[in-house]
């Protein structure tokens, strides 16, 4: 069985894993502590981690983006250090795969993240889903569906 490790590297983000069991697990990125990036690193994951845009708007500060992009990076060297595959996702395209719409104007950013997370907890009914937790999820699933 292939096994993933679904990274959304947002400050507000998360991990899924699909464990070698078949297993689903998520967490939230502060968790992600450096035990677990070592732990992690011995499995034989295929690592799918959001990519992150070059560009967030007029209202968010440059900073915020800058330490998202750090982040980011710093997750992508680990893994591809140590020879881990990582393959790189936008939103879109898991979003389009999920089948779940766009957010559009109608929907508040808020509304948005709560619909992600109720599709999520809908497909996976036996974990504990969180605002934290879903994009990752749902990535996992993405990467699931198109075996990467």
């Amino acid at each position: 069985m292939k096994t993933y490790l679904a990274i959304d590297p947002g400050a507000s983000g998360g991990y899924a894993l699909l464990k070698e069991n078949g297993d689903f697990e998520a967490y939230p990125i502060p968790s992600l502590t450096y035990a677990e990036l070592q732990a992690a690193t011995f499995g034989d994951y295929t690592v799918v981690i959001e990519d992150v845009p070059k560009f967030v708007g007029r209202m968010i500060p440059s900073s915020a983006t800058a330490t998202l992009h750090f982040g980011f990076g710093y997750l992508c060297g680990h893994f591809e250090a140590r020879l881990m595959r990582v393959i790189k996702v936008r939103p879109q395209e898991w979003q389009k795969t999920i089948g779940i719409g766009t957010k559009g104007k109608e929907m508040s950013s808020a509304q948005w993240k709560r619909k992600l997370r109720d599709e999520a907890q809908r497909r996976h009914p036996g974990l504990k889903v969180t605002l934290a937790n879903a994009d990752a999820l749902l990535l996992l699933d993405h990467a699931i569906q198109h075996n990467l």
